[in-house]
């Protein structure tokens, strides 16, 4: 849709762009005219939740995350519970009072609020100078069924305690800043006033209770676990302890150390001792090899052998007692006892005795390398006593070995279910200390809530004096464009979806015929500048069937023009009729023949000419030729140049075929304010295939301004100011005439 066919369409249908409007506007100023006037009050609140301090290093200026809280905030705030919290607090602080001020409430109002309830229900819920006895008394009354006069009176239209009246409770955020205005309208100063205010404290001790009672249950679970989590550690420790106890360890790292340390200096006192072991035997064999006695012999004489059984087993003796004492003495500090001394003594007195056989025994010669019998002996005496004293202290050393390697296995014994305890311990305490940690942060932030949840009321709502501004004229004015739009809207789709064919590019573009011309839509009163337009069309229509006639190689008289229609009523006589006419000013004879009507006649421009003849379908339509009387009559055609036959539409009726392929020019002509569809293609085309001459088409009935596509600019009278605005609308800024 082009500017000027916009413009076109609201001149076209000015009338009801003018009365759509206009009505609306009475409709409206009907309405509103005895409207009660409105009162409005606001407050800030500040709320903290984008530039807030925080105790929390966490909280950081994130733009989503503060968005959500105030979305958060202002939800909660249209919530029924809020609301319902706020008219019944409302109710309560008007219904405990004795009487009510014409501040509080006006008068005539007060005359409908004491009017809502029964006084049956007044007796039950009021407590005088009471408010918040008296709001919970509401509360348990509207909780008790749902058919009662508070619910009834809470989901009604009342226009001060419905809850469709919130819907004048507005909410909104100051631009980027921790600002919130809220502003209440009501028909009544008072209770504008007192609803804003208890709305606000509502808003804010619904904002603590939330913060509240999020932030208690996460303390109170972490609270819980840490409890449970410390007597877990506790009974793992006193496990640990007990086995400890009942085990006699003390420090087990230390005791199994000491342990260690003691085997390794037994190990190696052991083979130190077998390296003496070893040079004592080598020291007896290199003594009794240099004696050259017969040791064998003498050696197992009874006596000395009793006195070396008897020394071996004292030196025995000693060396134990030694190892003990020594043990005893590394432990306790304590003295060697009597009984170590006595047997010393007595090992004393076998090894003299001993000496004393053998030297009785022994050659008192010296031998022969000149060592005295007397040191010899001596020195084998001393292997004798270290071999006993070592094999003695070897023998202890194994038992010690044996003891320590029991040690060791109950050890690691009791080591490994230390070790599990002490895993045990350590993932319970890791559990523990998480826990400590997840309740400090829980209570930091629970401490955090506290804090960013206590909103401030900067400016507390005030006493609305004055009534607001009128809105009439604004809902005139709303009124007045709704009522332009709405129909300019329709008409817009109307001419969007209309798929008539209207103009000339159309029904080019559906036949994809040549456009012989156009003609307007003929009414019963014609103007002079419509005949003038009617005039020009069809010259130009008849210019066009002439301009065939001169083209055409065999110049044939007559030369047959056929007008035919797809469909019924589609202005094929009215127009034969006015280019016959126009033909016949200029000279030329023409002769129209069209079927006659059943009924009467509906050509507006009737031409009542003696060459205009009806004709009766005969039965043998399709083989009837020009000259048969039964088409001509008593007109023979050969007297004319021109001819035009008409043909009854070609859906659904039977064609002069023979007529038809005579002719020399066929123009269809079709209806403008119709649509075209599969069919009339489909008779066009077996039209089309009939003939082999000329086919153009004609629009008939179109809006005369589409018509300038054809024969240029409409002559009509236009203003100055419609003809300037014509000119804007096509460029057109000069417009100079030669």
């Amino acid at each position: 849709m082009t500017v000027l066919s916009f413009i076109r369409l609201l001149i076209y249908h000015y009338k009801v762009l003018l009365i759509v409007p206009l009505v609306m506007v009475v409709l409206v100023f009907l309405l509103i005219k005895d409207a009660n006037k409105d009162y409005r009050t606001s407050a800030t609140i500040y709320t903290g939740f984008a530039t807030g301090y925080s105790i929390t290093s966490s909280d950081k200026f994130i733009v989503p995350k503060i968005t959500v809280k105030f979305d958060n905030f202002f939800e909660n705030i249209r919530s029924r519970e809020t609301k319902e919290e706020v008219i019944l607090k409302t109710l309560a602080f008007y219904m405990s009072k004795e009487s009510i001020s014409a501040e509080d409430m006006f008068l005539d109002t007060q005359d409908d609020f004491k009017s809502l309830f029964s006084e049956e229900l007044k007796k039950e819920v009021i407590v005088l100078h009471n408010e918040t006895a008296t709001y919970q008394n509401l509360v348990a009354r509207y909780a008790a069924d749902y058919n009662n006069e508070i619910s009834i009176l809470l989901n009604s239209e009342n226009e001060f305690f419905g809850l469709d009246q919130f819907s004048n409770l507005s909410v909104k955020r100051e631009g980027n800043s921790d600002i919130v205005k809220l502003d209440y309208i009501a028909q009544d100063a008072g209770i504008c006033l007192h609803t804003a205010r208890i709305a606000i404290d509502v808003i804010l001790n619904m904002v603590k209770k939330i913060k509240s009672t999020e932030s208690n249950d996460v303390v109170n679970y972490f609270l819980a676990e840490s409890d449970l989590a410390k007597i877990r550690l506790n009974d793992a420790e006193q496990e640990l302890s007990t086995h400890m106890t009942n085990n006699n360890i003390i420090n087990y790292y230390e005791q199994t150390r000491h342990i260690s340390s003691r085997r390794e200096d037994y190990e190696q006192a052991k083979e130190e001792e077998k390296l003496i072991l070893a040079a004592a035997e080598a020291a007896r064999k290199t003594t009794e090899s240099t004696m050259e006695i017969q040791d064998s012999i003498r050696l197992r004489s009874h006596a000395i052998m009793d006195l070396r059984n008897s020394l071996g087993k004292l030196t025995s003796q000693i060396v134990v007692e030694d190892m003990l004492g020594r043990s005893k003495s590394e432990e306790d500090s304590l003295p060697y006892n009597t009984d170590f001394i006595s047997i010393k003594q007595r090992a004393e007195k076998v090894k003299g005795r001993l000496k004393e056989e053998v030297s009785g025994l022994h050659d008192i010669n010296s031998s022969s390398n000149g060592v005295s019998t007397e040191n010899r002996l001596q020195i084998w005496l001393e292997a004798i006593i270290k071999i006993e004293e070592s094999e003695a202290r070897l023998k202890q050393y194994e038992l010690q070995s044996r003891d320590f390697d029991s040690t060791f296995a109950v050890f690691s014994r009791l080591g490994s279910i230390i070790k599990e305890i002490e895993r045990k311990i350590g993932v319970l305490e890791k559990n523990y200390l998480s826990l400590l940690a997840s309740l400090n942060l829980a209570k930091l932030q629970q401490q955090n809530l506290y804090m960013t949840s206590n909103l401030k009321v900067i400016d507390a709502p005030y006493y609305p004096i004055n009534p607001e501004k009128s809105k009439k004229i604004l809902f005139m004015i709303l009124a007045c464009i709704v009522g332009v739009v709405l129909p300019l809207g329709v008409l817009i789709l109307l001419e969007y979806f209309d798929n008539s064919i209207k103009t000339p590019e159309r029904i080019r573009e559906f036949t994809n015929l040549y456009l012989a011309g156009g003609f307007p839509l003929v009414t019963s009163k014609v103007s002079e500048e419509e005949e003038e337009l009617h005039m020009r069309l069809v010259n130009q229509m008849s210019n066009y069937i002439n301009y065939v006639f001169y083209n055409c190689e065999e110049k044939k008289h007559p030369f047959v023009v056929l007008f035919f229609s797809t469909r019924e009523q589609e202005g094929k006589s009215q127009l034969a009729s006015l280019v016959a006419k126009d033909m016949r000013a200029t000279g030329e004879t023409t002769l129209v023949i069209r079927p006659k009507t059943n009924g009467e006649s509906k050509l507006l421009l009737e031409d009542d000419d003696e060459d205009n003849i009806e004709y009766d379908q005969p039965n043998n339509y399709s083989d009837v030729v020009l000259s048969d009387r039964r088409i001509s009559g008593n007109k023979k055609s050969k007297d004319y140049r021109f001819v035009f036959f008409e043909i009854p539409a070609i859906i659904g009726s039977d064609l002069p075929i023979k007529i038809m392929s005579m002719a020399h020019l066929s123009l269809l002509i079709v209806r403008s304010n119709r649509g075209w569809n599969e069919a009339d293609n489909m008779a066009l085309e077996s039209y089309s295939k009939i003939v082999d001459h000329k086919m153009s088409s004609i629009i008939n009935g179109a809006h005369p301004d589409v018509l300038e596509t054809i024969i240029g600019e409409i002559p009509k009278k236009r203003s100055w100011l419609r003809t300037k605005v014509k000119q804007l609308l096509k460029l057109q800024f000069k417009n100079v005439k030669f």
